[in-house]
């Protein structure tokens, strides 16, 4: 029997479409190595992750226009990081901000006060309090980073810690209005947690002078020869490694201004949707985005079941 042409299109078409739009990383992607810095009415964030992705054109250069589900199909082809983890944080300072899952937003948007991600004490910005442009790069802050960092060529989470360290202790002495709560505290680990996962090896080392031009020009740092890998920073081992770098200095990072935060536990619940059932449409989301492969799921189970707080 043949089939009309019409009807042979519908069928295979969503089939075609569907495997196109299937989020994978490709190693020999040119966007790796096509740096652009932000141009003339191009907006960007505190993030340096979030700003590398634009200079990269994984997000849109100019910094608008993004979704979750392009948020987490950016993060995962270009920094590797599961689908899950993006969606998690992403969907918090969604509910937070008041705004709908399916919202358009720009990078000016997620420093913003009411998504609940910005915070004092930056590895690499001054606090809003000393300067309101949190989204400059600023030397002096970096350089004291940098120099905890430069001690040693291969860091791990405790070497960053230490640097977290240095930089809230010090913030502490110089900003009067310096906000250091259980958020901020879970956050900035969260943070470094997903820079050592995605620019470090499998075992949990990054080299410094990879951080340099990912913390410095916001690039990634493909020329020096580091590679993506596939669902780095899943949930699990996010608030495993931001624990681990809580506990370099537990006096300075874990005690904060409403609380201890200490445990993976405590950290995903800072960061994290306050109603944890609303893993149940991230599921939705992170399918709908072409994620086929179990491992978010499987993370997205754990945490929900509460077993991440025992294997981690």
């Amino acid at each position: 029997m043949n089939l009309p042409l019409r009807l042979v299109l519908a069928l295979i078409l969503p089939v075609i479409v569907d495997a196109f739009r299937k989020p994978i990383i490709r190693l020999d992607d040119p966007r790796f190595l096509d740096y652009r810095p932000p141009g003339p009415g191009d907006v960007r964030t505190s993030c340096p992750g979030l700003n590398t992705l634009a200079n990269h054109g994984f997000l849109p250069r100019n910094g608008r226009g993004i979704t979750l589900t392009s948020l987490m199909v950016a993060a995962f082809e270009g920094l590797g990081v599961s689908p899950e983890t993006t969606g998690l944080i992403t969907m918090a300072g969604l509910l937070d901000s008041r705004n709908p899952l399916d919202h358009v937003f720009s990078l000016a948007d997620v420093h913003m006060s009411n998504w609940g991600i910005e915070h004092d004490g930056s590895l690499s910005r001054k606090d809003r309090a000393e300067d309101p442009d949190v989204t400059r790069f600023d030397p002096d802050t970096w350089e004291v980073t940098y120099n905890e960092l430069r001690k040693i060529p291969l860091i791990n989470a405790l070497d960053f810690g230490r640097a977290r360290s240095v930089r809230v202790r010090n913030q502490r002495r110089m900003n009067p209005s310096f906000n250091y709560n259980s958020r901020v505290a879970s956050t900035s680990a969260a943070e470094i947690a997903k820079v050592m996962l995605t620019l470090g090896n499998m075992n949990g080392w990054v080299k410094l002078e990879y951080l340099q031009p990912f913390f410095e020009e916001e690039r990634f740092p493909y020329h020096l020869g580091w590679r993506p890998h596939w669902f780095s920073a899943d949930i699990g081992s996010v608030l495993g490694t931001a624990a681990f770098v809580l506990s370099a200095d537990p006096a300075s990072l874990s005690r904060t201004s409403d609380g201890i935060v200490s445990l993976p536990s405590d950290i995903l619940s800072r960061i994290a949707p306050k109603n944890i059932s609303m893993t149940r449409e991230l599921i939705e989301i992170i399918r709908g985005a072409g994620f086929d492969h179990p491992a978010p799921f499987d993370e997205i189970n754990r945490i929900t079941s509460g077993r991440s707080l025992v294997l981690y």
